[in-house]
This record gives structure tokens, C-alpha cells and sequence, in this order.
């Protein structure tokens, strides 16, 4: 028979299985409080205590599954170890999900005669970085842009610096390139002498300034602010 003692002592009682159906089967099997058959009491106080008992193991079996649920809610809510590196963002024309690379984009591929002036200017002037450099081949971004260079040979003696301008390449075509400083962007187009300048800052009509420039291979460049 388990250890028992009266209201006026200590009771302990080996309830096995845990929980409150541990309780219960124990409070079952075990006298209550020390109702044991010796001890003087009413059939009705007995049946008082049990009620008791079991009103407060209903509760606590309520609650658990009142905030289990909660508990696994909120594990599940957790975001998975690897989730910040899967959000990470795709910086590669050629990777699925490219930030760049969408519908409406509008990329360069250009012909150099200098590929490392040509990287040392766009990166300079406009603040492009290298992407990707296979060599004869190299692609340079910024936030918004993307240039394609490849590496072509010697310039003819024609495209020599300070040499006078031939005609231009074709059929013209202006390359426009908007920076956030115009008048650091000139500073650093003049530090490149194969680059020459065509038309110095100006105010257009439309409201913005600009500056206008050759590069070595007769690419007719609007470096640009944005609207102010």
C-alpha cells in the first residue's frame, strides 16, 4: 500500500506514467488525503475530494492542449536555417532569378581595342564593376546597368589619341549612361586621353545636363545626371 499520511501531515504517493493521467490513475489506486479505509470518514466527503481532483486534472489536460498547439505553431513559424542564404540576391546574367536579367532589360555588348581602358573608364566615370572576367571577355554592372566588353585587337593608327575623328562607326549610335555626380563623372572621363571629349558640360533643353565623348573605337557616349 502506498506511504499515506492525514490532512495534518505529509503525503506522497508513487504515481507512475506522468501527466494527468498519471495523477489519475494514482489518485484512483491510492487513498485520498489519507481516506483510507481506517481512517473515519463519510462516503459523501469522499466522493466531495474526487470530484475535486478530477475537475483539476481536466483543467490542466485543457490547457496542454491549449498551448501545445501554440508551441508547435511557433516552431513551424521559425524560418529554416538556410533560409536568409536562399533570399540572398542573384547577381549573374547567366543564373535563373538574375536581379538585372527581367523582361524590358537593355544591356551593351561592345567591341574594344583597350579592354583594361575600357574597364578602367566605364569603372571610373560611371562606377561599373567587374562581373565576370574571362580574359578577351569581361562584364561589367552597376545597380541598374550592364556592359558586355570584348577584347578586339590593336586600334587602327586612325583612333590614336589626339588623332583627328573619322567617321563614326556606322550608322550613329548614342550610348547614354546617367551617374549620380556629373561633375566628378567629367573629372574622371579627362583622366583618360584616349577617351576624347566632344561636347563639355552643358544644360540641354529638356532640363538636365550632360557631356558627350568618343571612345577609342568611335562609340559616341551621353554621360548624364538624372532630372533634377
Amino acid at each position: 500500500m502506498p506511504e499515506v499520511f492525514t490532512l495534518g501531515g505529509k503525503w506522497t504517493d508513487s504515481l507512475r506514467g506522468g501527466g494527468c493521467r498519471g495523477a489519475m490513475g494514482g489518485i484512483m489506486h491510492a487513498p485520498l488525503f489519507g481516506l483510507h479505509s481506517g481512517h473515519p470518514r463519510s462516503a459523501a466527503r469522499k466522493a466531495r475530494c474526487l470530484a475535486r481532483v478530477t475537475v483539476l486534472c481536466v483543467i490542466l489536460f485543457a490547457l496542454n492542449l491549449i498551448f501545445t498547439p501554440d508551441c508547435a505553431a511557433q516552431a513551424e513559424a521559425k524560418p529554416p536555417a538556410k533560409a536568409k542564404a536562399s533570399g540572398e540576391e542573384i547577381d549573374s546574367p547567366t543564373a535563373k532569378g538574375d536581379r538585372l536579367r527581367r523582361p524590358g532589360f537593355l544591356f551593351l555588348e561592345l567591341d574594344c581595342h583597350d579592354l583594361e581602358e575600357a574597364i578602367a573608364f566605364f569603372h571610373d566615370v560611371a562606377g561599373f564593376e567587374i562581373n565576370r572576367n574571362d580574359g578577351n571577355f569581361v562584364i561589367l554592372r552597376s545597380e541598374r546597368g550592364e556592359l558586355l566588353l570584348n577584347r578586339r585587337g590593336a586600334a587602327p593608327k586612325g583612333n590614336a589619341p589626339g588623332a583627328p575623328i573619322p567617321k563614326v562607326q556606322g550608322p550613329r549610335v548614342e550610348i547614354g549612361i546617367v551617374v549620380d555626380d556629373l561633375d566628378k563623372a567629367f573629372a574622371a572621363a579627362q583622366k583618360h586621353p584616349a577617351w576624347t571629349i566632344a561636347d563639355r558640360i552643358a544644360r540641354q533643353s529638356w532640363g538636365v545636363r550632360d557631356f558627350r565623348v568618343w571612345s577609342p573605337e568611335r562609340y559616341y557616349l551621353r554621360i548624364t545626371e538624372g532630372p533634377r
